[in-house]
């Protein structure tokens, strides 16, 4: 009878909204894993943007300050040899003055 047949259609059309509400969960799950995905992505292309530029800025300052420490280390060396060689020069002189008299 046709009551009958009501009663199958609106069982028919409730498990139909229960799978489409199924369904569109479904979607919504994966949609928002997808976007938390993209967010940490976007914040760790962030982040290794950031340290790349810390590195183009650190670099140029280390590299001087390296040459720097070289330049300082170079002049101390030098002066020391400038030391030696003019105390090896007094000691000559003090030497040779001591034959003359």
């Amino acid at each position: 009878c046709w009551g009958d047949k009501a009663v199958e259609a609106k069982k028919c059309r409730l498990l139909i909204e229960t799978a489409d509400q199924h369904y569109e969960m479904k979607l919504l799950h994966i949609g928002l894993t997808a976007f938390k995905e993209n967010t940490k992505l976007v914040l760790k292309k962030l982040i290794l943007k950031r340290k790349l530029s810390n590195f183009y800025i650190d670099y140029p300052l280390r590299r001087s300050f390296k040459s720097w420490k070289n330049a300082v280390a170079i002049n101390v060396n030098t002066k020391l040899q400038n030391n030696k060689a003019l105390w090896f020069w007094c000691v000559t002189l003090e030497h040779r003055s001591s034959e003359l008299g």
